[in-house]
């Protein structure tokens, strides 16, 4: 064994090692990170997109992704809305590493729909290339459900949701929205911010309840009152489109848009 350690091939198999290991350390250095803007310098206007609001990401998010900086936002192009976010990782070295939807959301058991590039135009020369990634689980598409126990709280719930990037809707019989008048003025519409309501209107034809009656027959002066723009829907196949057209006039005309529904769309 000793003679072989001696021999001229061992000392060539040792040389090319401490050699190997030379090479391999003196590669690895310190990695150079090259300064870069924060993200709140992004242009708040995009093209044809226009600046609508920032968002708000929560503390939990932020220690969940421990990402360098963040940006959310909301813009318009028109009637259409789009939220940006973005989270930005100075290096990947120490752990950190950008949070997927596509590895995350799966996970959660949602299972992507769309999955593409798109152009988008932000005013430079040419438009720049995004992901478009779609998840649904089952028939929900992300929608949150929160209860409240009085409709005025519901509209602050709203513009809370609104404010932090989101698209609110309401659900309440008209007695409830004669109630919230107050809160919708002045949380909503003196602020500008649109919110969607779902109105079950009673008191209309047929009605036997004389209490019911006198909301129904007050129901509509007051949202002309309001100078809320309203839809009234008497079939159930007229609900969804009248949601989705009436959703894009509330954040185009930042305000508040209601649908009215009577006792054949409620069945």
């Amino acid at each position: 064994m000793l003679r072989f350690l001696n021999s001229t091939p061992a000392r060539v198999v040792t040389a090319l090692l401490v050699l190997q290991g030379t090479l391999l350390y003196s590669s690895i250095r310190e990695e150079v990170i090259p300064d870069s803007l924060p993200l709140a310098d992004v242009p708040r206007d995009l093209g044809k997109w226009q600046f609508a609001q920032e968002g708000v990401v929560e503390q939990e998010v932020r220690d969940v992704l421990q990402a360098d900086d963040l940006l959310s936002r909301s813009y318009q192009n028109g009637a259409v809305p789009a939220s940006l976010f973005v989270a930005a990782f100075r290096s990947q070295r120490t752990g950190k590493a950008p949070h997927s939807p596509k590895n995350c959301l799966p996970g959660s058991g949602w299972e992507w729909v769309d999955s593409r590039t798109m152009p988008v135009d932000v005013g430079l020369a040419e438009p720049i290339t995004v992901n478009r990634y779609i998840v649904a689980r089952g028939e929900d598409r992300s929608v949150q459900h929160v209860p409240v126990t009085r409709e005025e709280e519901g509209i602050g719930v709203c513009a809370g949701a609104y404010l932090g990037g989101k698209n609110p809707a309401m659900i309440m019989m008209n007695a409830g929205f004669l109630l919230s008048a107050n809160a919708l003025a002045t949380v909503c519409m003196h602020p500008g911010i649109p919110v969607l309501m779902l109105i079950g209107h009673s008191g209309g034809i047929g009605e036997e309840n004389p209490g019911h009656a006198t909301v129904g027959m007050l129901t509509e002066p007051i949202l002309q009152g309001l100078h809320v723009v309203y839809e009234k829907v008497g079939r159930l196949e007229e609900i969804r489109p009248a949601i989705k057209d009436s959703q894009m006039l509330a954040r185009s005309s930042r305000r508040p848009v209601a649908i009215l529904l009577n006792k054949e769309a409620l069945r």
